[in-house]
């Protein structure tokens, strides 16, 4: 279980993605609000999912904290992390 979220917190200045890494291969990886509406859904590719910091429908999240939610491809229990964002 080493996985990291970098950027961490995502500053107002920061224009690239955010990397989580040190997943397992094609785990299912779903980022959500604190009160659980799913921002972003994927594949993680070589042990590393890569989020644009948008919602589902393209538009940059506001500051606050986002839970990534991870399930390993065999539909295991994963891990959750933070991710801070600052607008």
């Amino acid at each position: 279980d080493n996985v990291s979220v970098y950027p961490n917190p995502v500053t107002p200045d920061h224009t690239g993605d955010i990397k989580i890494t040190g997943l397992a291969m094609k785990s299912r990886v779903k980022i959500t609000t604190s009160s659980g509406a799913l921002v972003s859904e994927g594949i993680s590719s070589g042990g590393t999912y890569t989020w644009n910091g948008r919602d589902l429908d393209g538009r940059r999240v506001a500051s606050g904290i986002y839970m990534v939610l991870v399930a390993k491809e065999d539909g295991s229990k994963g891990i959750v992390a933070k991710i801070g964002v600052v607008r």
